[in-house]
């Protein structure tokens, strides 16, 4: 057996999350699964532990007229996007990144855009991530 530890988390909101300002990193408070503990449930930010590769999976639910836009930042650079937009009744959107990451890495979330209006559903908005 390999005797390289393990890293993986997986975790969700403990309460809805509104109208952020630009350049917030968004916390996902609720903790199901932090092997490794790389991921920091107070700051929102992944730090990578072991140089690899490593695949990062987030929903976001938003609830009818509104939106929750969101970027997916490695050290600070856009790397991917997720756009839920609600008009006439609740919606989700998913979105998967796969990283080569290095010791030290930071990765986190944010909301892009305007953050009127924005809202994601503690109970159905999720945030994982593990090395493969």
């Amino acid at each position: 057996s390999s005797n390289t530890s393990k890293i993986a988390f997986y975790t969700g909101l403990n309460s809805s999350l509104q109208n952020l300002p630009y350049n917030y990193k968004l916390v996902f408070d609720k903790v199901y699964l932090n092997e490794g503990k790389a991921y920091d449930f107070h700051t929102g930010i992944f730090t990578c532990p072991t140089d690899g590769i490593y695949v990062f999976h987030w929903t976001i639910t938003t609830k009818a007229g509104q939106y929750f836009y969101t970027d997916f930042m490695v050290n600070g650079n856009v790397v991917g996007r997720s756009r839920p937009h609600a008009a006439y009744v609740n919606r989700a959107a998913s979105s998967t990144v796969v990283q080569r990451l290095v010791i030290g890495d930071k990765v986190w979330i944010e909301p892009s855009g305007n953050y009127t209006g924005q809202y994601a559903y503690e109970g159905w908005s999720f945030y994982s991530g593990y090395m493969i």
